[in-house]
């Protein structure tokens, strides 16, 4: 949609390519409820929100391929650094903490006790196994995962 073109083309980079991701999703969300309100009453809302979406498509798939850099600034061949911290918990087995950028993630493996295994069917025998759980907590912002932010669902 050409209007949606009109007011993104000197906005769009500006608002996209922020190193921080929280500061970077404020700048396009209200990048995006301005072009919404300058020309939401020409245009369905669907039409202009789908306009906007294929546009900043547009700039990521060129910034990528042409110029060799994401939204944040790192080139394709750089990674974020990634901590990692053992032993966190007491009584569990192997608990770790991985964080990388605004992720974190928790992992937990906990043996259980004689009275909890299971016993598996094999075609020979019968294998005998300790209950294993292992839990894995994914701590990240909402919006990393296309999940609405709080209050706007």
């Amino acid at each position: 949609m050409a209007a949606v073109h009109r007011h993104t083309e000197h906005k769009l980079h500006a608002a996209l390519f922020h190193a921080d991701k929280p500061t970077r999703q404020l700048a396009m969300d209200a990048l995006q409820a301005e072009i919404v309100d300058a020309i939401g009453a020409e245009y369905p809302k669907g039409e202009v929100l789908e306009a906007f979406d294929k546009e900043v498509r547009k700039l990521l798939r060129s910034s990528v391929l042409e110029h060799g850099k994401r939204v944040s600034g790192r080139g394709v061949n750089e990674l974020r650094p990634i901590s990692c911290e053992v032993g966190l918990l007491p009584r569990t087995h192997a608990p770790a903490l991985f964080n990388r950028g605004l992720t974190q993630v928790l992992c937990i493996t906990t043996l259980g006790s004689l009275r909890q295994e299971q016993q598996l069917d094999g075609s020979e025998s019968k294998k005998r196994n300790a209950l294993c759980i292992i839990i894995i907590c994914r701590l990240s912002p909402p919006r990393s995962q296309n999940a609405p932010a709080p209050g706007t669902a």
